[in-house]
């Protein structure tokens, strides 16, 4: 899938955002095909790894980032489970299926961590510009980082990939049609990937989706 998403991408790839990078697997990706990628992770156990992976393939194109994103600046509480590092969210709840990684060897563990926005990030960067490509899965706050950076999307354009999973976005109370319906308000269409066709390997997604579903969302702008 990710040889057909890069063949979506039509601007001078300069720069990318890896929002959810985790331990670095599509970070890694897209330092390879990118001038420039931020990696943006909170939860340290994850970002500790990304570190260590960037280290290890000898990485020097890419920034990391340890803030959650949103749509606003304030401090919250992030929770992650210590042996099971992708369940972390600063959702007041955690989502439904963590339950069935906790024991008492695998405790939750929080901290108070400051969100903010992309904007903000990019402006203090001066990388307002050149944004390509922007890759969301932030367990559940996807619609409050959309949000947060409606600025960097209006201005550049790029080609987004967005977790759609009511599991994680249940927890901030919406479904993952806001989002399709928040993209088609910026003048993006959505699409998910169907591996199964020779041809269309893109299927719409309908603003008229059913309520809750998972599938990773390809967005592109109409212009």
């Amino acid at each position: 899938m990710w040889e057909f998403i890069q063949s979506l991408i039509s601007k001078p790839r300069k720069i990318a955002i890896d929002a959810g990078a985790g331990q670095g697997f599509y970070t890694l990706l897209l330092a390879d095909k990118f001038e420039t990628v931020l990696a943006i992770e909170p939860n340290p156990l994850e970002a500790e790894a990304l570190s260590k992976n960037l280290s290890k393939y000898h990485v020097e194109n890419t920034a990391v980032l340890k803030q959650p994103l949103s749509s606003s600046v304030e401090k919250v509480r992030f929770s992650w489970l210590q042996h099971h590092e992708s369940r972390s969210s600063f959702a007041k709840t955690f989502q439904a299926d963590v339950a069935k990684f906790w024991h008492k060897s695998n405790q939750i563990r929080s901290t108070y961590l400051e969100t903010t926005t992309l904007d903000i990030i990019l402006e203090e960067m001066n990388w307002l510009e050149d944004i390509a490509f922007i890759k969301i899965d932030i367990e559940g706050a996807e619609l409050q980082a959309l949000e947060g950076m409606k600025r960097t999307i209006e201005i550049n354009r790029p080609v987004i990939v967005c977790e759609l999973a009511y599991i994680a976005t249940r927890p901030f109370n919406y479904y993952p049609i806001d989002i399709i319906k928040r993209l088609a308000s910026l003048g993006y269409k959505g699409f998910t990937f169907n591996p199964d066709s020779q041809y269309a390997r893109l299927a719409s997604l309908s603003e008229a989706t059913p309520g809750p579903f998972r599938t990773e969302g390809i967005f592109l702008p109409d212009d």
